[in-house]
């Protein structure tokens, strides 16, 4: 269902010939100045808002790099309790604890493994941070702790409604309805399985017909290489790029992103 609200909301821009309309529609009244890179990310780990990915490693000694991960620390005991209970699930090797939250050690498939449990205990695609070193982890503690909630960061008034309304019906629910019905006909869209690559595919295919005779929009497959060994595919299914250059800062970037996978 996040794909398909993506990919329809994405159908809608990528029609539109306004870009100040485009970046309205997203919520903002000055983005028309703007590049609009939208992206739909794979998930398993790859592809989420909540990872910061890296190679980092606590030694200088060969074996798979670690990993500080910043956690919850109500939903790491869940975890470590059902270890526990099942003899289920690697143990997480917990370093400190401060302020409700928790740093944990793992390597490259540990956090993997954790991305799955806890999309199974608490519905989150992953739900924890990831960090190449153990200070950046305690970094990033202090800037929760201290975050300030009272400052208003940003002040600006939505005000171009008149030239969103009549593109709204580009977005009318029958080709929502349709993408969802299109998708949901491959059994499975797991990104190793061959339907993964049959959705990228769909996907890739839906965007550039929409593209079709634009010169502003290109549309195009991204593979996703190991960072240990760049001839390794991580996964088979690469991520779709659609790419929209603004008309007055094309340099300047917004990206917005779904997942295209399923985790079964």
């Amino acid at each position: 269902m996040i794909l398909s609200g993506i990919s329809c909301t994405l159908s809608f821009l990528l029609h539109s010939h306004s870009v100040n309309s485009i970046h309205w529609f997203l919520g903002a009244c000055t983005l028309n100045k703007y590049r609009i890179l939208l992206s739909v990310t794979i998930a398993a780990g790859l592809a989420s808002a909540l990872f910061f990915f890296g190679s980092g490693s606590d030694s200088t000694q060969a074996g798979p790099p670690a990993y500080w991960i910043t956690i919850d620390e109500s939903e790491m005991d869940h975890l470590r309790s059902e270890t526990a209970a099942t003899g289920q699930g690697s143990e997480l090797e917990v370093i400190e604890r401060r302020s409700g939250l928790a740093i944990v050690k793992l390597d490259e498939i540990g956090s993997q493994e954790l991305s799955g449990r806890m999309h199974d205990s608490f519905h989150k695609c992953a739900g924890f941070f990831r960090h190449e070193t153990l200070e950046q982890a305690r970094e990033s503690i202090d800037l929760a702790v201290n975050a300030r909630t009272d400052i208003q960061l940003v002040d600006y008034t939505i005000d171009n409604q008149a030239n969103v309304t009549p593109m709204l019906s580009l977005a009318a629910e029958p080709n929502i309805r349709q993408l969802i019905i299109d998708l949901s006909a491959i059994h499975t869209r797991r990104h190793d399985q061959q339907g993964g690559s049959d959705g990228a595919n769909l996907i890739l295919n839906r965007w550039r017909a929409i593209a079709l005779g634009r010169t502003d929009i290109s549309v195009q497959p991204f593979a996703h290489l190991s960072t240990t060994n760049p001839g390794e595919f991580i996964t088979p299914q690469p991520s779709i790029i659609a790419t929209v250059t603004g008309t007055e800062f094309p340099n300047e970037i917004v990206v917005v992103g779904g997942h295209q996978d399923s985790i079964r």
